[in-house]
């Protein structure tokens, strides 16, 4: 028995200090069965290294060239439609704070995405109930006015809260305050933005990349998404005055 043992051992030890060979090589796993029975396998440190350093590569790779639910997000945005304006999605989004992801050729978060309320022009006096939040299943009453809009139930005989409506392609979008849309929460979902998209303040014409670190950031609310052909937002812009 002390001479098989010291077989085995004299075995592991010429297989450890065997030179390493030029190329490639691929990890053998050695099985043995010392006197206790228990099987062992033993791996070099060359050959660890060997193992696990491709399988890391082939999920980094498969991260950077992996195509991410895009083609969804394109058909989302496309159902709400464009501005005729400049092309940009007639959805607004608000990004979640500290939902980002990176998915290697992108970032993922979380997003609220919110369409512009709509109304007819009727004649004054008539009544429209429309929803104004379909999350919360909110609705709102507005009468037309010879100028516009009121919401039912507003004392306003100054008319600071006024409303009209201004036409895009199809939609007759809601309008109130300096010339804001009336937007209402939509879904809640992912968004795709690609890693070399900007973000754009109009008012002041600025631009930045986008980070990880600035899109989990607080504010970054935009009435303007571009996208690419594939489906990703490449840019992002705040209208906002």
């Amino acid at each position: 028995m002390k001479r098989k043992v010291l077989a085995i051992i004299c075995t592991l030890s010429m297989i450890c200090s065997f030179p390493a060979m030029a190329g490639p090589r691929i990890a053998k796993k050695i099985s043995v069965y010392p006197v206790t029975g228990q099987k062992i396998s033993v791996y070099s440190a060359m050959e660890k290294t060997a193992t696990v350093q491709p399988v890391a590569q082939a999920v980094q790779s498969a991260q950077k060239d992996a195509v991410y639910p895009v083609a969804e997000q394109k058909a989302m945005f496309e159902k709400y439609g464009f501005s005729t304006l400049d092309g940009h999605s007639l959805l607004a989004v608000q990004i979640h704070p500290n939902t980002v992801k990176d998915l290697g050729n992108c970032y993922q978060a979380q997003a609220t995405f919110l369409s512009g309320v709509e109304l007819e022009n009727l004649a004054p006096g008539v009544r429209q109930t429309v929803s104004v939040d379909d999350l919360k299943n909110e609705k709102k009453t507005f009468v037309a006015t010879e100028d516009g809009f009121e919401e039912e139930g507003i004392q306003d005989p100054l008319g600071l809260f006024s409303y009209w409506t201004e036409k895009d392609g199809e939609h007759q979008f809601l309008y109130h305050d300096s010339h804001d849309r009336v937007d209402k929460p939509v879904f809640i979902g992912n968004i795709y933005i690609k890693k070399d998209a900007q973000t754009s303040i109009y008012l002041d014409n600025s631009h930045k990349k986008v980070t990880k670190a600035s899109l989990n950031a607080q504010g970054n609310d935009y009435d303007g998404v571009f996208l690419d052909a594939q489906g990703y937002v490449t840019k992002l812009v705040d209208y906002g005055d």
